[in-house]
């Protein structure tokens, strides 16, 4: 789905909702302009179908260490797995959050 150039808010999320409710769309990546990036457009997209994993729902399941009940998006899964091999060469039996809460 392309929309115009110059769409509004309330354009683009009165489309997600649409895409939302349709059963032949599994997920919905958004490629979005910085005017219309926003909180309000992330969480328009239901959480099982947020495949970049941007909406609050699934970035709170994210930081709370749930990724088996939200989708994680390609990136943070490649950073996590960056994480964890750094924290096994760097360090012995220490995981992700202490080498967050620690370095």
């Amino acid at each position: 789905i392309s929309l115009p150039e110059g769409s509004t808010t309330d354009e683009v999320v009165d489309e997600i909702l649409k895409l939302n409710e349709d059963p032949n769309v599994q997920g919905l990546a958004l490629d979005l302009p910085e005017g219309v990036f926003s909180s309000k457009v992330l969480n328009a997209v239901k959480p099982e179908k947020d495949v970049d994993g941007l909406s609050d729902v699934n970035l709170g399941c994210l930081i709370h260490g749930d990724v088996f009940g939200c989708l994680v998006s390609p990136t943070a899964c490649a950073v996590m797995e960056v994480l964890e091999n750094l924290g096994e060469t760097m360090c012995d039996n220490c995981n992700i959050s202490e080498i967050f809460f620690t370095w």
